[in-house]
């Protein structure tokens, strides 16, 4: 719905994802935060995004995520 207003950084998104997916299943996997956070940096770097849309990407993977985990938690709870 966004990508034709503003390029947000899928790459970013897609990493982002599964990263809290990992973290949320089991805490000492945290340091794979590094890599989503070091593709924030990248994607500028070669030219494919800026830095705010890489960011967006970011909280745009965080999001999802927290938000399916949210809704599933909620629904394990009934």
């Amino acid at each position: 719905i966004i990508s034709p207003f503003w390029n947000i950084s899928g790459h970013v998104t897609f990493t982002t994802a599964p990263v809290v997916y990992i973290v949320a299943l089991e805490r000492r996997w945290i340091w794979l935060f590094i890599i989503p956070l070091l593709m924030i940096i990248n994607r500028p770097i070669v030219g494919a995004h800026t830095v705010a849309q890489s960011i967006a990407g970011f909280f745009l993977g965080m999001l999802a995520l927290v938000g399916y985990l949210y809704t599933k938690r909620r629904h394990e709870s009934r």
